[in-house]
């Protein structure tokens, strides 16, 4: 979220208007010093007592407020009935709150503050979706009208492209991880980027892994690389006792460039999450000339078009055997999946994005429908 905000703020900068990104920040236990329990209530202070105020003497002197994370949206009243939009980048927690997602559980907190996010969302005039599965799924359980809520998608965040394979190679020595990059020159490699909420799937991936391993093998089988958040302890434990310490790479914490430089050096990009809202590591990892193997259900059919390969994401096994198809394909097959990737990465430019928020912000200052 806070990508995209910055996103936003530059691109529209670029276009010379005027724009001011706030979030909310710790004033209260500025110093840090305040202890754990006493902290957290300073920080609900912060967050929906002193935010909500210098929002409201900000926000007059704007023409349009873009609440930019969802999430934010029940900071609606503060802005006192002035031109707004909201973008909504999933509602996989909402859905999980209000028990819709049987793969996760939320604790009565939690509940709680979906509830006020999904108020939040109601009271809006005008909310864009960054999909359109994004924009049915708030449709069904919201109270929107569907005139309300458009899909905009969202722009790539960096000018991701395809890396020469000797700066990658120099760009990803800078991670000082000696397993990281050895034999990448040589050896093939299947990639995954992604957080470590349930519905990344990261723990699937292992063990997709792992079933690719098991296969009858025509050629020299690939490391895996993560990239993302540290692992979490069962994916260590699974790690441990499958033996993968040598084959799979834990890489946290790249940075854009080690990710461009990773997508444009995979084999294979493996994706198979469990729910998306949008699925920027799809149009990112094509816009490197990456082939992406993605699970098979909206958004992400939605997202990575006619140039990536499709998987039910539970069937593990299948996977793999997907997986391994790609490994294999011949380069004239490879290089046609690699242009289509180009081609599909190209509809999702910031620049159009830019275009389609700014004519929705001259339709919220006329009162106008989004629709």
């Amino acid at each position: 979220m806070q990508r995209f905000a910055e996103l936003m703020e530059r691109e529209l900068a670029l276009r010379g208007h005027k724009v001011r990104l706030l979030r909310p920040a710790p004033r209260l236990n500025r110093s840090g010093s305040a202890p754990l329990g006493i902290a957290k209530w300073l920080g609900y202070l912060d967050k929906l007592i002193l935010f909500p105020l210098l929002l409201k003497r900000v926000a007059r002197r704007f023409d349009v407020v873009h609440i930019c994370d969802h999430s934010n949206s029940f900071y609606l009243p503060s802005i006192q009935n002035k031109p707004h939009v909201i973008t909504c980048h999933d509602v996989i927690a909402i859905r999980s709150a209000l028990e819709l997602e049987s793969n996760s559980s939320t604790g009565w907190s939690g509940k709680a503050l979906q509830k006020m996010i999904l108020g939040g969302l109601n009271q809006a005039a005008t909310v864009a979706c960054v999909s359109m599965n994004t924009r049915r799924e708030l449709l069904e359980v919201s109270k929107l009208k569907p005139h309300s809520a458009v899909v905009i998608y969202q722009g790539i965040n960096y000018p991701y492209s395809p890396m020469p394979h000797q700066e990658a190679m120099a760009t990803l020595s800078s991670l000082g991880k000696e397993r990281a990059i050895e034999n990448l020159d040589s050896t093939p490699f299947i990639f995954h980027v992604g957080g470590n909420q349930w519905y990344k799937n990261r723990l699937g991936v292992l063990r997709i892994y792992q079933e690719l391993r098991t296969l009858p093998k025509g050629s020299i089988l690939p490391r895996l690389i993560m990239a993302g958040k540290p692992f979490d302890e069962e994916m260590r434990k699974f790690v441990n006792q499958h033996h993968l310490t040598e084959w799979v790479v834990e890489i946290p914490n790249c940075s854009n460039e080690q990710l461009r430089a990773f997508y444009s050096s995979a084999r294979v990009m493996l994706f198979p999450s469990l729910a998306e809202g949008f699925g920027w590591p799809v149009i990112e990892a094509q816009a490197c000339g990456c082939p992406v193997l993605t699970s098979n259900f909206a958004p992400l059919t939605e997202i990575g078009g006619e140039a990536a390969i499709f998987c039910d994401p539970k069937d593990e096994r299948e996977v793999a055997r997907q997986l391994d198809a790609l490994l294999s394909e011949s380069e004239k097959d490879r290089d046609a999946r690699v242009h289509g990737g180009l081609s599909n990465a190209k509809r999702f430019s910031p620049q159009k994005m830019i275009d389609s928020y700014l004519e929705l912000y001259r339709t919220a200052m006329t009162g106008r429908s989004a629709a």
